[in-house]
């Protein structure tokens, strides 16, 4: 028996990237209060699938057969595997955010920017941008079992290659990619959202706005969790050893210097 599966995707998706502990979760939840926008916990598989050239390898082992490969042989090009894995991905998030505009924070992403902007052509991405000392801090004290959680040095590390590459996607596709300084959306939640609508094209809100100010932000947020106000030490600096200080400037302080944020020499 044939089977017809019609699949609905949405056009214009939202990526949230960042380093881990920099604010993604809340951001994504924070958009999602607004009606016409959905996101879920991290999917995270998409780094596995394509991430670290996994794509490209993919089509040229198949190209490389020796019977040409099947792509080959329908006369199916790169862009059209593409398109078809895109499509089917979009057809599975859609599905579960029933229609409405999906959004989703999962930090490895940052680390796969030009393979998501090839399966989803109208995607854009938000990248939230947090001092480099308060994301370590907030690593370090996470408890999670990532590695950087217990590894000082490349907790210092992570922090400095993420932001490197979410700013190099951002500079190659401005209309694509907008830059958010986490300090900035503390401060004035409001502006910041205004301007992150009109960057997606998303009628003004109040909403986004309000959930941030009402759940806690230094932390990778749940829904169901409950509203605190606490934002994590004022000046983890003060609290590192002169080696801790030592090892974030050897690994961080140039993205630092390179990103606005104040420079404390060792």
């Amino acid at each position: 028996m044939h089977r017809q599966v019609v699949l609905e995707v949405c056009e214009d998706p939202v990526f949230v990237i960042g380093a881990p502990r920099s604010g993604t979760s809340v951001l994504a939840w924070s958009v999602a209060a607004h009606p016409d926008f959905w996101t879920s916990p991290e999917t995270d598989f998409l780094y596995w699938l394509f991430a670290r050239g996994h794509l490209d390898e993919a089509m040229s082992k198949s190209i490389d057969r020796s019977d040409n490969g099947w792509l080959t042989r329908m006369e199916l090009n790169r862009a059209d595997l593409i398109e078809a894995l895109g499509v089917g991905i979009n057809g599975l998030i859609s599905k579960a955010s029933g229609g409405l505009r999906w959004v989703d924070q999962s930090p490895t992403y940052t680390l796969a920017t030009n393979e998501l902007a090839r399966l989803f052509p109208g995607a854009m991405f938000l990248h939230i941008l947090r001092d480099g000392r308060s994301v370590v801090n907030s690593m370090i004290k996470s408890g999670f079992s990532a590695s950087w959680a217990s590894d000082f040095r490349l907790a210092c590390r992570t922090w400095s290659t993420f932001v490197e590459r979410a700013q190099s996607f951002a500079e190659v596709r401005p209309n694509r990619c907008l830059t958010i300084q986490y300090g900035a959306l503390v401060a004035d939640p409001e502006a910041q959202f205004a301007a992150v609508m009109e960057f997606l094209g998303a009628p003004q809100s109040p909403a986004p706005a309000n959930f941030l100010m009402g759940n806690r932000i230094n932390s990778s947020y749940q829904p169901d969790g409950p509203p605190s106000g606490y934002v994590g030490p004022s000046d983890p600096w003060s609290s590192w050893s002169q080696k801790e200080q030592a090892i974030f400037m050897e690994e961080a302080g140039d993205t630092m210097a390179k990103f606005g944020f104040d420079v404390v020499a060792v």
